[in-house]
């Protein structure tokens, strides 16, 4: 009944439910994904992809686009999840010769142990995570200077240039249903499906000016304000995954996996990323009361509908190389106590940057404009701290809570994730 069970999850997860389509955006969108542009967007005029010339980069892409598209929905789906696997492994008593607890650790919260929870177990978890996202590659998302181009005929040739200051209110309150299966001692299938709902406020001030084929018209610019917010709930992007054990030993054990997300979360509205990822895993362990563990994957993604690129044309999804090191200690029978270093190395990402000699042309000679944020493309990494906890009531019923803490600018951010959860493993 157990493997059944499982089968028909893995069977429901490789069915996405959501298909990436162009996301197309008009003032009357609703999708979160289009609410920067309705925004900035005065009565009668459209926010366009076109790239406006400026003093040093002539093809410089505005940053409104594709650093919020591919930025939040990007990272969105793609923030930490807990380990689908048990706190609670099964080894087989050597005098009794039926599964038992081991005595081991209840091993680590965001990150793999080599162990596997034992042939035919099934594990079960929920976890809740809050994320108040508020930088992005350093800068606060209370105050972001941008610059946009809008058209007054539906073209993508801007005939206004939008110079805003604006502000982005980003809050993700994420629940994730997970199952493990042991389909041998020392294979694992699991299952993570994520329940999102994202709520986005966008609020901005800006100056007007109008554009010709000669420049800036000047003195004769009109100040907007606008704020707009919005929420969608929904699936995300539901994560497969398999682990193998290569090698056990008494205490020093090893593994590989794979993970593969599936597009089942709507992009349009920052609840998936568009495309599928593949993620292969290696994980370390070596076991006694304080037990180190050490993680490293490299994710390959597809081609995504967001927007990626500073021409503001979709693309590939950023390739992520992912490794870990830390460790849990035992405390009790019933007490495990575990800390973590979490790094990724984000190749050819969307980044934001701060111009400040960002000149446009003017019918009477040339203007600079303030400083702006504009979009650029980089490799940067990422680095959080993990410290947390798992508990064990009674039975085979764990508690977990657990404590992310931002340590580097790079990316989208959080400055802090508090982490939930209950799990229980039947045998």
């Amino acid at each position: 009944m157990k493997i059944r069970i499982i089968g028909l999850l893995l069977l429901l997860a490789a069915t996405p439910s959501f298909l990436a389509a162009q996301i197309k955006c008009t003032n009357q969108s609703t999708n979160l994904a289009c609410l920067a542009g309705v925004t900035v967007a005065p009565a009668g005029y459209s926010t366009t992809s076109a790239a406006i010339p400026t003093s040093t980069t002539p093809t410089q892409q505005l940053i409104g686009i594709p650093f919020l598209n591919s930025d939040i929905g990007g990272e969105i789906s793609q923030i930490p999840l807990a380990s689908p696997a048990s706190g609670i492994i099964f080894t087989i008593d050597p005098s009794l010769h039926v599964p038992v607890p081991s005595d081991q650790s209840l091993g680590p919260i965001l990150t793999q142990r080599a162990e596997t929870i034992g042939r035919h177990k099934f594990y079960v978890a929920v976890t809740y995570q809050y994320f108040l996202l508020r930088d992005a590659d350093g800068h606060g998302l209370k105050s972001l200077p941008t610059l946009y181009g809008l058209s007054s005929t539906g073209s993508q040739t801007p005939d206004a240039i939008a110079l805003s200051n604006s502000r982005v209110d980003l809050k993700v309150h994420q629940f994730v249903g997970y199952a493990t299966f042991g389909l041998t001692s020392r294979i694992d299938v699991s299952l993570a499906v994520p329940l999102l709902r994202v709520d986005m406020r966008y609020t901005t001030t800006e100056q007007l000016f109008p554009l010709t084929s000669a420049g800036l018209l000047p003195g004769t610019s009109t100040t907007f304000q606008n704020s707009l917010a919005q929420e969608a709930t929904g699936v995300g992007d539901i994560v497969v995954a398999m682990k193998v054990t290569l090698v056990k030993r008494r205490h020093a054990g090893l593994a590989a996996g794979a993970e593969v997300r599936l597009p089942s979360g709507n992009s349009a509205d920052y609840l998936g990323s568009g495309t599928f990822g593949v993620k292969p895993f290696v994980a370390f362990t070596y076991s006694t009361k304080i037990s180190p563990h050490f993680n490293a994957g490299y994710q390959v993604n597809g081609n995504t509908n967001l927007v990626v690129n500073n021409n503001g044309t979709q693309g590939s999804l950023p390739n992520r190389l992912y490794y870990s090191g830390g460790a849990d200690w035992k405390i009790g029978k019933r007490l495990t106590i575990a800390g973590d270093v979490l790094a990724q190395r984000v190749f050819d990402s969307p980044r934001a940057v701060v111009a400040t000699d960002v000149g446009i042309a003017t019918q009477n000679g040339f203007t600079f404009l303030p400083s702006v944020l504009v979009a650029s493309t980089g490799t940067y990494n990422r680095t959080d701290a993990s410290l947390g906890f798992k508990w064990k009531p009674f039975g085979n019923l764990l508690i977990t809570g657990n404590t992310i803490v931002k340590l580097d600018q790079g990316g989208l951010r959080a400055r802090y994730v508090p982490l939930f959860g209950a799990s229980y493993t039947f045998h």
